[in-house]
C-alpha cells in the first residue's frame, strides 16, 4: 500500500509540474500579441464592439426567421394556399384605365 501511495503522489506531482510547464510556455507564447495604449482603443476595442454587436443582429435574425423556417419545413409548402397574394381593390390593373395612353 505504502508503493501504491507512493506512485499517487509521485504521479500527481509530476502531473502538476508539466501542467504549470505547459501554462508558463503558453503565457509567454500569448505575451507577445499584447496591444496597449492607444492601439487597443483605436483597433482593439471598436473590432471586438463590432462582433459582439454583430452577433447580437444575428441572434435577432435567427429567431425572426424560426416561423419561416417551419411553414417551410415540409415537402408541400408551394402547394399551400396560404401562399397566395391578394392585392387589395385600389391596386388592381384591371379597374383602372391605363396609364400610358398612345395618341
Amino acid at each position: 500500500m505504502l508503493d501504491f501511495d507512493a506512485r499517487i503522489d509521485s504521479t500527481l506531482f509530476s502531473t502538476g509540474k508539466g501542467a504549470r510547464e505547459l501554462y508558463e510556455r503558453y503565457s509567454t507564447f500569448m505575451d507577445r500579441f499584447y496591444v496597449g495604449r492607444w492601439k487597443r482603443w483605436v483597433f482593439i476595442e471598436p473590432l471586438s464592439e463590432a462582433a459582439t454587436i454583430g452577433l447580437g443582429g444575428l441572434i435577432v435574425m435567427l429567431a425572426l426567421a424560426v416561423p419561416a423556417f417551419r411553414e417551410t419545413a415540409d415537402e408541400d409548402w408551394l402547394k399551400k394556399s396560404d401562399l397566395a397574394v391578394v392585392l387589395p381593390r385600389s391596386l388592381r390593373q384591371s379597374d383602372r384605365q391605363p396609364r400610358h395612353q398612345a395618341q
